[in-house]
């Protein structure tokens, strides 16, 4: 018996996470359900939530690979599979390159929070003696722009069924989402259903590497290679900042908790020495008692 699927690709970071989600609560089997094993959400890098084509495991009706451009081809030729649709969701290509290596920037700057060198983010190497990677967001969306027209290419030449939704307009109108979204969405389900689901996660979906990059520079879609570099690089270093002040925040609870912990131990103990001085007291005092009764015993 074929298993039906609804896939979910293309460049990443252009709300395939978001979608999801969306189609999680919406009614449709995602590997959010408990049935399936936990997925991975990273909630510093908005990512996660992935499913990776296996032949020979059990997966939700849909799944969401940034892989899909290399593994279509063996999805199609699963005799055991039936693809219903795929769902690609575009973003302005610099912004979701600029994504991409903001996250990787920002791993950079952390790995390397405790050397004293300055930080070169133009580039980056992962293991000994191994191949140096661009962190250029031109470099990154000519990849990715590869990847995009290869998928696109084998659905066209197989014939199968694709729709282009855009970014982030599917997460800020909930009109034009249901709309787009017809067909996928249950049958039963009117734009009064949508609707709050849709606002319900109208947050969680909203970008922010377009706000990021427009405070510092004009133009984020339009801007020239140096500056795209030079403001990837500080939205990473921002958004480092901003997690070590979370973690300074979270170690000051910590510690307010344990001095609190120390200031009740402290009075514990003192009230236990009180005791055991009292206990002393006591004994002391009935030692003398028996000496006296002992004293008086001889004398009769």
């Amino acid at each position: 018996m074929k298993r039906n699927h609804l896939l979910i690709g293309g460049t990443g970071r252009s709300g395939t996470s978001y979608l999801v989600k969306l189609l999680h609560y919406c009614g449709l089997q995602t590997h959010l359900d408990p049935r399936f094993k936990k997925s991975e959400w990273h909630a510093d890098a908005q990512a996660g939530l992935e499913d990776r084509y296996k032949s020979d495991e059990e997966q939700p009706y849909v799944l969401k690979s940034p892989w899909l451009y290399k593994d279509i081809l063996d999805v199609i030729g699963d005799e055991n599979i039936e693809i219903d649709e795929i769902i690609i969701p575009i973003r302005t290509l610099k912004i979701s390159a600029a994504s991409r290596v903001i996250i990787d920037k920002q791993h950079q700057i952390r790995s390397h929070r405790h050397d004293d060198a300055n930080l070169d983010l133009e580039d980056a190497g992962y293991i000994a003696g191994g191949g140096v990677f661009s962190l250029d967001v031109i470099d990154q969306a000519r990849l990715l722009a590869v990847n995009f027209y290869e998928l696109i290419e084998k659905l066209v030449l197989n014939n199968i069924n694709f729709r282009l939704v855009s970014y982030p307009m599917i997460c800020s109108n909930d009109i034009y989402a249901f709309k787009i979204m017809s067909g996928v969405l249950p049958k039963s389900m009117g734009f009064s259903d949508f609707e709050p689901i849709h606002a319900k996660l109208k947050l969680e979906g909203a970008p922010r590497v377009e706000r990021e990059l427009a405070e510092i520079i004009n133009n984020p879609h339009e801007s020239p290679r140096a500056d795209l570099s030079t403001a990837t690089s500080f939205a990473a270093y921002l958004r480092e900042i901003a997690e070590m002040k979370k973690e300074i925040s979270y170690l000051k609870d910590k510690c307010n908790i344990l001095t609190n912990e120390r200031d009740n131990l402290t009075a514990e103990r003192q009230d236990i020495l009180k005791m055991n001085h009292e206990s002393h007291v006591k004994v002391e005092d009935l030692n003398n008692i028996l000496n006296i009764i002992a004293e008086m015993a001889r004398t009769k």
